[in-house]
């Protein structure tokens, strides 16, 4: 039945080559060229494997829900199993919405995932990729890109492509030795509201200037 479908659709996409919407980037897609303006793919540039390479079988058995999924992350998680930032990309990568504030994490982790899919194009060559110092979260987008560089597709692209995939991981380590530490202002957004920025205290040992020392 199911090859019977295909064969279908396959002599329809043969004669009419159309463009198909991409609506929701996933790294499932890896390998696909997507036209970036047009946010589709067509099979003029991703031609159709031969209906001899293609299997069928069932994906899951047992699809768990997504309600059933918030339970047993939210219990790893409470069981210190992940971190907040896994539990986080966890909940993107899945579709998971729980009633927290994710905004951040969310723009990072699309953004690494159109990366990716951007760099990796079709595993032979390579397309550009604008990236900053003021990047969005690399920590976060370092965690996706480290797991995807160690899945066996990668092992797959030519060597033009990992360099690419080297230099990005590189330049996400760089932006992360330019981040503030967790909790702690930008002294230029204080300076820019009319905040005076916190001094640095003493050292450890230390007492603070102008007080006489043994002063308690």
């Amino acid at each position: 039945m199911y090859k019977a479908s295909v064969s279908s659709a396959t002599r329809h996409i043969l004669t009419s080559n159309p463009s198909l919407p991409v609506n929701k980037l996933t790294l499932e897609l890896a390998g696909a060229v997507i036209d970036s303006e047009t946010s589709t793919v067509n099979f003029k540039d991703n031609p159709l494997p031969n209906m001899g390479q293609i299997s069928f079988g069932v994906k899951e058995i047992n699809p768990k829900s997504h309600l059933a999924q918030k339970e047993e992350a939210l219990k790893l998680f409470s069981q210190n199993l992940t971190d907040q930032a896994g539990f986080k990309l966890y909940a993107l990568k899945e579709g998971l919405d729980f009633a927290m504030w994710m905004e951040e994490e969310k723009g990072a982790y699309e953004t690494v995932v159109r990366n990716i899919l951007t760099l990796f194009n079709d595993g032979a060559s390579t397309q550009q990729i604008i990236l900053t110092p003021h990047t969005a979260r690399p920590d976060i987008q370092l965690r996706v890109l480290s797991a995807f560089m160690s899945s066996p597709i990668m092992g797959l692209s030519e060597p033009d492509v990992q360099d690419a995939f080297k230099s990005y991981r590189e330049a996400l380590i760089s932006f992360m030795g330019q981040m503030l530490p967790s909790m702690v202002p930008n002294p230029d957004e204080l300076e820019s509201m009319g905040i005076q920025p916190p001094q640095a205290g003493p050292p450890p040992g230390q007492p603070p200037q102008n007080m006489p020392q043994g002063a308690m």
